[in-house]
């Protein structure tokens, strides 16, 4: 019954639709989230269209692979960063000036930049649908605990100065080497007020995927979130 009730406080429900075709979406997800996320776990939802049912997704945590990442990201990539906080040891280490990824409209405005025109770069989105600009932010370091498994055993993060939903992580393996990176679209979101990530961008440098995840420029496509209670 505690459980449940942590459950409840502090819930965000996040609807996302997963693009096998041009602009098909065959899947679709609800998740839950909540800050006892340690406690009681994440709540999943997965409907396939084609079999018409819906079942709670597995695990969908730490490491395990996202389902709209196409093995180029994990769960805790989700935003750049979604999840509990019990595996790193994490240190504040200051601010400092850097790109990232800023009032990216086009990737809200499919007039200006279609699905097919985002991906039509080879690695990396294309640049003309792209929009990036020096900002203060703040260096986030996290550091695997010994007790602990995960993909990464390190992380750097780097979230504006300004607003939360705009950022860029740095994910290293067990031999310190930088094997993925994540990056947020974000734009103010006057209607909020704030700043709202309708996009994100996962590159894993091994292999040379990239993954648009929450897209909007298609129909049927992209993530919805509420911040109503569930």
């Amino acid at each position: 019954a505690e459980a449940d009730q942590k459950l409840k406080q502090g819930a965000v429900k996040v609807d996302g639709a997963r693009v096998e075709g041009p602009c098909d979406g065959q899947e679709k997800y609800l998740k839950r989230g909540q800050e006892h996320v340690v406690e009681v776990g994440r709540r999943a939802y997965l409907y396939v269209t084609g079999r018409r049912w819906t079942k709670l997704a597995a695990n969908l945590a730490y490491d395990t692979p996202t389902p709209y990442g196409a093995g180029s990201a994990t769960m805790d990539d989700q935003q750049v960063f979604m999840g509990a906080l019990d595996r790193f040891d994490f240190e504040l280490a200051g601010k400092k000036e850097k790109y990232i990824s800023y009032n990216n409209y086009h990737f809200t405005d499919r007039t200006a930049c279609s699905t097919e025109k985002i991906v039509a770069t080879k690695g990396f989105p294309n640049p003309d649908c792209m929009r990036w600009e020096p900002h203060r932010v703040w260096v986030v370091k996290a550091k695997l605990k010994p007790e602990f498994r995960h993909l990464y055993h390190k992380r750097v993060f780097y979230w504006d100065e300004d607003g939360f939903q705009a950022g860029s992580s740095e994910n290293y393996d067990k031999d310190g080497k930088l094997i993925r990176m994540a990056n947020s679209t974000s734009y103010p979101y006057f209607e909020a007020p704030g700043m709202h990530s309708t996009s994100n961008i996962y590159l894993d440098l091994q292999n040379g995927i990239w993954v648009s995840s929450g897209t909007q420029t298609c129909p049927n496509c992209g993530e919805a979130i509420s911040t109503e209670p569930v």
